[in-house]
């Protein structure tokens, strides 16, 4: 069924804010599960490959923390739209990061 269905004709029917929410929540999930995967727990068949060093797994994860921060900064700064739901997913970027760092 939504084989047949264009982007436009899926947007029509779900409206911009359900759209939105779907996009939002997947994205939230797929980095819940890079960050379980990162932190050495297998799900089912899928699981991270062991690294060459922990220090590219510090390292990695430090260049994310990086980001995170910048992206929380500026948004405090007024440079993009603040809304809540983006504070609450860079808090939870932050958190699992974190629990990366301690765990490897």
């Amino acid at each position: 069924m939504w084989g047949s269905v264009s982007a436009v004709g899926i947007f029509a029917l779900l409206g911009m804010k359900s759209l939105l929410e779907i996009v939002m929540t997947t994205n939230a999930v797929l980095f819940f599960f890079g960050a379980v995967q990162h932190a050495r727990f297998a799900i089912g068949r899928f699981h991270e490959p062991r690294s060459i060093s922990q220090l590219s797994d510090v390292t990695a994860n430090l260049i994310a923390l990086f980001g995170v921060v910048l992206g929380t900064t500026t948004l405090a700064l007024g440079a993009g739209p603040r809304i809540a739901s983006n504070d609450l997913y860079h808090k939870m970027m932050l958190i699992m990061i974190g629990a990366t760092l301690l765990l490897s």
